[in-house]
């Protein structure tokens, strides 16, 4: 018999089975469609990133392999995240070798799951369902929120976005100007999250110091367009099962340049 249960004694749940948990494993695909420019020159972003992440709770490694497409082809690539004397260090793949730099995150930081850090006891509730939804095969609820004061800053990053900037400038941005949509598609008995679609406004702050970033040489140190058109993620084939990450080799440890 299934009980009758509110979208907030639901979230009590939700926050309570996310609490030492971590996905091991994801799939993320992101668009990201934006006009950045200036009075006489605009450039339009319509990106689109394919992701595969692993990540290996034991040891705090990740790797994730990134998929970018847009009008000028479509680029690949992979990065590892490594713990090395108490800091975390990013290895990307360029070309056939690594470049090395911090990742200027704290461990802490890291929560690994779609829940925790989310501030979900003071989101607002924009729909709670829990009749005829189905997950591959699975029954399921979903709870549509729009998040207050959530730390979104590694569920961003983790969609490929990271090809953007050095995770310096990253961490530089300010992201208090975006406005999250959640909807969660959740385990009614476990309660565990099983798919994620994040609808992302504002954004105004990041896409200036991307716009900045990548096209400074056309428009030099001002914008005066930047608009968001869209950016949706949908993370799917989540995974909570421990995982051991194969390590990366000494040799191309050894031979990165760090930068």
């Amino acid at each position: 018999v299934k009980e009758d249960v509110t979208a907030a004694e639901f979230i009590t749940k939700m926050i309570a089975a996310a609490d030492g948990t971590v996905v091991t494993k994801s799939d993320c695909k992101t668009l990201l469609q934006a006009l950045v420019g200036d009075n006489y020159n605009c450039i339009q972003i319509d990106n689109l990133y394919t992701t595969h992440n692993e990540y290996d709770k034991e040891t705090l490694a990740s790797r994730s392999e990134i998929m970018y497409e847009n009008q000028n082809g479509s680029f690949s690539t992979v990065y590892n995240l490594t713990e090395e004397q108490g800091v975390l260090y990013y290895y990307a793949k360029k070309d056939d070798g690594w470049i090395k730099y911090e990742a200027c995150l704290e461990k802490e930081d890291i929560s690994r799951n779609f829940v925790s850090g989310m501030n979900l006891e003071n989101a607002e509730v924009l729909g709670f369902e829990t009749e005829g939804l189905q997950y591959n095969g699975q029954d399921v609820y979903k709870l549509s929120v729009k998040l207050k004061d959530a730390n979104i800053r590694e569920l961003i990053f983790e969609t490929g976005m990271k090809w953007l900037f050095w995770a310096k400038e990253y961490a530089s941005v300010d992201l208090s100007d975006i406005t999250v949509t959640m909807d969660y598609y959740v385990d009614p008995m476990s309660a565990q999250v099983l798919k994620v679609e994040a609808r992302l406004e504002g954004m105004k702050n990041m896409l200036t110091a991307l716009g900045l970033h990548e096209f400074s040489s056309y428009f030099g140190h001002v914008l005066d367009v930047v608009e968001l058109h869209e950016c949706k993620m949908v993370y799917e084939n989540i995974s909570y099962e421990d995982y051991t990450l194969p390590k990366m080799s000494f040799e191309d440890k050894k031979n990165s340049i760090f930068v």
